[in-house]
């Protein structure tokens, strides 16, 4: 869809060298959900997923969700098994997205093409055979789905044996298993899509740019969340979430900070370059492994009108009142505001960067934004004696 027709905006973000400090502003349209107020919420969720260019599936789920929380008519257990099975095709081809086509760009490699055409048509397949009829984000209390289990588990192979194939060189569980010598040792002894980046960030030292200490969002914070975004304060949390003043982080290394390759890599470079990187390639792995199964559905915030998903990027919450069929309130906090808050883990991580190194600052800075990633585009400028 074009542009024209969805909600995005754009961040500004400014390092000065000589300070060390970093400005981030964003002309976000953090408030759009507004055009919504006063329609029919069934047009609502059918407008919703096509304003986003970037994760309309959770964008369509986190509504439909808040919408059926807010009307009493939830879905049944089934039916939010498989929106998250839907989200989680799209969270795989958002993170090989990054991998396949962008990672290159930092390091010698090229643009893996290949993998890319083989990998989508396999994403596409799954997202159709996930929602043939186009039910799970429309139907709201839905209750039961017509599917193909056979086609489905048929393509989650294929798309398994792909992705060792393409990205890991090797069987997913044993990647997932692999200590932090045993990772040192694949990054450096196997070509495949995703090593030649990590290589250039051990060989570099880049390891731990951007190490420092910040706070994960978890699913405790729901509540205080939920009561942020019914209270006269929302449109001020929207635009720049805090807990107590202290914007959280979210996204793929909060949710693989358990993971033991994750935790091993953290102790030894901090929750720097090589940290966010590698948490990712967990989050894939462990995606495709689960992508077959029966998922348990995502426990739902309890507030009346609030639903919360995980995207690629991290936690997407939605905010919603319902009377009589029409959409009375609306509030939408995406996981770019939380990583790319003024005060957040991105200005935090840029400081730190800028503190420990002056060359190959703007690259070094592309690098740490691209492996937090904003869900929007963004420009990057550098003023000072380094810049």
């Amino acid at each position: 869809m074009s542009t024209q027709n969805s909600i995005e905006g754009r961040l500004s973000i400014a390092l000065d060298t000589n300070t060390e400090s970093v400005n981030i502003s964003s002309n976000r349209p953090v408030l759009a959900s507004r055009l919504f107020i006063g329609k029919p919420i069934n047009e609502v969720l059918k407008l919703l997923p096509l304003m986003f260019n970037v994760c309309g599936q959770a964008q369509g789920a986190a509504a439909i969700r808040a919408a059926e929380s807010s009307l009493g008519r939830r879905a049944s257990m089934g039916v939010e098994s498989q929106r998250d099975r839907l989200i989680l095709v799209e969270n795989l081809r958002e993170h090989l997205w990054r991998i396949l086509l962008e990672w290159p760009q930092y390091s010698t490699s090229t643009r893996n093409n290949d993998a890319m055409t083989a990998i989508l048509p396999l994403l596409q397949s799954l997202k159709t055979l996930s929602d043939p009829n186009q039910e799970l984000l429309n139907n709201i209390g839905l209750q039961s789905l017509s599917l193909d289990d056979k086609s489905y588990q048929q393509q989650c192979h294929q798309l398994h044996l792909t992705i060792e194939q393409k990205l890991f060189g090797m069987e997913l569980e044993q990647w997932q298993n692999l200590t932090l010598k045993d990772f040192e040792t694949w990054v450096n002894q196997h070509e495949t899509a995703a090593t030649p980046l990590l290589r250039h960030v051990l060989e570099e030292d880049w390891g731990k740019v951007g190490k420092t200490s910040f706070q994960p969002i978890d699913n405790a914070e729901n509540t205080y969340i939920g009561a942020q975004l019914v209270s006269d304060q929302a449109e001020n949390f929207v635009r720049e979430p805090s807990l107590n003043g202290i914007p959280l982080e979210t996204g793929a290394a909060v949710r693989q900070q358990s993971h033991p390759l994750s935790k091993a890599i953290a102790q030894r470079y901090g929750n720097g370059l090589l940290h966010r990187l590698t948490s990712r390639l967990c989050d894939i792995a462990e995606m495709v492994i689960s992508l077959p199964t029966q998922l348990e559905s995502t426990p739902q915030p309890k507030d009346k009108g609030l639903s919360c998903v995980e995207t690629a990027r991290g936690k997407l919450w939605h905010k919603m009142s319902v009377e009589d069929g029409i959409v009375t309130s609306y509030h939408v906090l995406a996981p770019t505001e939380w990583n790319f808050h003024p005060q957040g883990v991105a200005a935090a991580s840029l400081v730190s960067m800028m503190k420990q190194a002056k060359s190959q600052l703007r690259t070094q800075a592309e690098l740490l934004i691209h492996a937090i990633d904003p869900c929007v585009g963004y420009t990057l400028k550098l003023e000072g004696a380094h810049a």
